[in-house]
């Protein structure tokens, strides 16, 4: 199984979005799987907290939100101890939220007793409730948010009621739940059963978590089933993957919904997405933004790397004379012999695929035509753009990166010209940042007098330009967030982004596969995702209804 997060993850990494890429790339993801995040990947916990919450109501008189923090904190510190302890002898140990503090409360035992009256977060006032579930929680329609303190939906009660009936017979139930300090034998007995390996037990706990993950959206949310095809998608994915004989990752993903297929690095494998069109348009979508997120923040890697080179700093013109060298690296990275205007690259390109100029019609072939066994593709330049970075190659570096971007040009230019339903989606809210459509937009009036140098210097006034823009905008939240500083007409290197250039904005597959593999519908047998017997019949019994 995945790892669990035994660490924190400090709200203060938002300052490593330098341009505010991520606003397109979260808001796509909160759409299209409302209550679950990046972080809750414990799939017991959204019982869990039904549980502490219902329960803290009924055995105490809560008058405000400190004192609602203070007796949900108390019990999460059990469960989290209580889990803790149970997984102690496991060599594959499942870590709970907040196991790097409970750990040290369970070395101070006193007595025979472990202290449970603290937070095992270090940063929210109620624990990782409200660092991480709070939110998802809601979206999953389990609780009624308020500002005194949260209360329970209906179908968060029922949840409760099913984490409850699993805990019901303990001690720590019945005598201990209001106690600061509590035997260690008895959490011990606790964690045998609100552990969360637990929920790979067979019980109306689980039947109940895997109908709400299924369930449609919430009303007030935009996209009807987002959630529950998505999840459907990855079933399905994970059982072609495993019928390749192939191993099921977030990267295979990626490539699945982008461009419909998957390679173990000898053989290509062909997905078939039958009865998946429609969440397979909204995820493409997503990887379409990703694409671009990569290219510009690996130009502005590009240019921090020379900046950090000169104490005194340089200009930018300087620095665009470093790059600006005819579009011969670009040639090189799309692998065409001559750099014209923006206009003739693209129409080299679309040569190898039949197609004369770039119109509406031709940009939604390419998108559907330009794959995995193309000699230029996305994922290819992904690749020789990681080894350009790593070797510090300047030249190589910003050729990657720009033939990304016109190659994400191409696919995004019908999008600009398409009414659809998912097509508005998408556009009404990339648009209004820096996004593919917004890039796609601003240049297609530029392309037949631009030359690629012209595209060069363009890209890299947007990362000037973005950054100094999205750190001013931190700068008045307390976050100092400038990667470099401008000082009359020379730019200073300042601080350096984070390692690994460029990263993935995470699409939540991760926690998603963790969530799936606890609920038992997933199971991995060496490196090999499969479905379990259960997950099967989900899969096959939605795409039954589905030809119906």
């Amino acid at each position: 199984m995945d790892p669990m997060w035994t660490r924190e993850v400090k709200l203060s990494q938002r300052k490593l979005d330098p341009l505010g890429l991520s606003r397109v790339s979260q808001w796509l993801t909160e759409e299209l799987l409302p209550g679950i995040t990046t972080v809750t990947s414990v799939a017991r916990n959204y019982s869990f907290y039904t549980w502490a919450i219902s329960n803290l109501l009924k055995m105490n008189k809560i008058t405000g939100r400190n004192q609602f923090a203070q007796e949900l904190t108390k019990r999460e510190a059990a469960f989290v101890i209580g889990s803790i302890l149970h997984e102690a002898s496991k060599t594959d140990r499942l870590n709970p939220h907040g196991y790097d503090k409970a750990i040290r409360f369970i070395k101070k035992v006193n007595d025979g007793k472990i202290q449970v009256a603290f937070n095992v977060s270090e940063s929210n006032p109620e624990g990782f409730y409200g660092l991480y579930y709070r939110t998802a929680m809601f979206k999953l329609g389990l609780t009624i948010r308020s500002r005194l303190f949260d209360d329970l939906a209906p179908l968060g009660r029922q949840l409760a009621a099913a984490f409850e009936s699993n805990i019901k017979d303990t001690d720590y139930f019945k005598y201990y739940i209001q106690d600061d300090e509590v035997d260690k034998t008895l959490l011990a007995k606790y964690g045998e059963r609100v552990c969360i390996c637990r929920l790979a037990d067979p019980s109306k706990e689980r039947e109940l978590l895997r109908n709400i993950m299924f369930s449609n959206n919430l009303q007030f949310l935009k996209l009807e089933r987002s959630r529950k095809e998505s999840l459907l998608l990855v079933l399905s994915l994970i059982k072609q993957s495993s019928d390749f004989g192939i191993e099921f990752t977030t990267d295979t993903f990626g490539d699945a919904i982008f461009f419909g297929q998957a390679t173990n690095g000898k053989s290509t494998f062909n997905f078939k997405f039958k009865s998946f069109e429609e969440i397979v348009a909204h995820w493409h979508l997503f990887q379409l933004h990703e694409y671009f997120t990569f290219a510009m923040e690996s130009l502005l890697h590009a240019l921090l790397n020379e900046l950090k080179k000169k104490d005194e700093g340089m200009s930018f013109d300087d620095f665009l004379s470093l790059v600006c060298n005819g579009g011969t690296s670009v040639s090189e990275a799309l692998k065409i012999s001559s750099i014209g205007t923006i206009k003739e690259t693209i129409s080299l390109l679309l040569k190898d695929y039949q197609l004369s100029e770039l119109n509406s019609d031709a940009s939604r072939k390419f998108d559907r035509l330009c794959n995995l066994e193309k000699e230029v593709s996305e994922k290819k330049l992904f690749s020789a753009l990681q080894k350009a970075i790593k070797s510090n190659n300047l030249q190589e570096t910003v050729g990657n990166a720009i033939g990304i971007l016109v190659l994400n040009y191409i696919r995004a230019y019908h999008l600009l010209n398409d009414v659809d339903t998912i097509t508005l989606w998408f556009t009404n809210r990339a648009l209004q940042e820096l996004s593919s459509v917004s890039f796609a937009q601003y240049i297609r009036s530029k392309t037949s007098m631009w030359t690629m140098n012209d595209l060069i210097r363009y890209c890299f006034k947007i990362v000037r330009d973005q950054h100094n823009s999205i750190a001013l905008d931190k700068l008045l939240y307390g976050n100092d967030t400038y990667r470099f500083e401008e000082k009359g007409n020379s730019l200073k290197f300042k601080i350096d982004i984070y390692p690994n250039y460029p990263s993935q904005r995470s699409s939540k597959i991760s926690s998603v596969l963790s969530i799936l593999e606890q609920l038992g519908l997933i199971e991995t047998s060496g490196n090999i995702k499969r479905l379990t017997h259960d997950g099967t019949k989900i899969l096959e019994d939605w795409l039954h209804e589905r030809v119906d």
